[in-house]
């Protein structure tokens, strides 16, 4: 039975019986922290201590996917920059291509690496969002033809339109980048308050 002051709170004894009860609760959960496990990972048999460690590197996960987008970021900001230049003559193209497949390869290596981050942490809307453009990143560097200088070839980059598509591609790829950059700044914050 509860016993009820004329001030409205509670007696000592009682707030002594629902600290205790808090305490049992925290020491059943691992210290407070409430950790949500979807139904369909525990067929695996997965240990809770794995969750646990997933759970407190949550935070340095999605830093390290947003230091990964802000690099993505500025390597196609580069790539619209170059293109841009040729377009307007400023620079030769086989300069332009070589410095536009200097950087392919660390584009695919840091979009890779922030897709990895995001399939060990469990954020499978992530993951499945950015699984497209990586997939054509890798697709266009596979199917470079034989005795191309790369993805950007500057004999063939004045041919068939090329040069606007390209530009075109950077500014989609940008546009989507900037759009994943403001998620992974939303859910790094998020994840920096609850810590």
């Amino acid at each position: 039975m509860a016993i009820v002051t004329r001030h409205g709170r509670l007696s000592s004894a009682r707030r002594n019986d629902r600290k205790r009860q808090q305490r049992k609760r925290k020491c059943k959960n691992g210290g407070g922290r409430v950790h949500f496990i979807p139904r369909r990972l525990l067929c695996f048999n997965i240990p809770l201590r794995v969750f646990r460690i997933l759970d407190k590197l949550s935070s340095g996960v999605k830093m390290s996917v947003f230091l990964c987008s802000v690099l993505v970021i500025s390597l196609t900001r580069s790539q619209i920059i170059t293109l841009s230049d040729l377009e307007c003559d400023y620079i030769n193209a086989r300069s332009c291509c070589s410095k536009l497949n200097k950087w392919v390869v660390p584009e695919m290596i840091a979009q890779a690496l922030a897709m990895l981050l995001m399939l060990g942490s469990m954020h499978w809307f992530v993951f499945l969002l950015n699984f497209p453009v990586a997939s054509w990143n890798v697709y266009r560097y596979v199917k470079v033809p034989v005795g191309n200088m790369g993805v950007y070839d500057p004999t063939e980059i004045h041919n068939r339109g090329q040069l606007k598509s390209h530009m075109k591609e950077a500014m989609i790829k940008l546009g989507f980048h900037l759009l994943c950059f403001f998620i992974y700044l939303y859910s790094m914050i998020l994840a920096l308050i609850n810590d």
